[in-house]
């Protein structure tokens, strides 16, 4: 698993440690990062996705910072 989140973007692993971990909403984390509320969902769930791929297809995303 740990491989799994190195393998997503500080801004993915940031915004889902604060989101799912610290229960900051996405309002909040827009204000702590200084970013558009919209970022931050995308980041979210881009992350989400970006896992689940990992975790249950065993397919990382080629968009990944791996695969550039």
């Amino acid at each position: 698993m740990k491989a799994a989140l190195d393998s997503l973007s500080k801004e993915q692993r940031l915004t889902l440690k604060l989101y799912y971990f610290e229960g900051y909403t996405f309002q909040e984390i827009a204000e702590q990062m200084g970013h558009p509320y919209g970022n931050v969902k995308h980041h979210v769930y881009r992350g989400i996705e970006h896992l689940r791929r990992i975790v249950f297809d065993g397919v990382a995303d080629r968009t990944s910072p791996e695969a550039s």
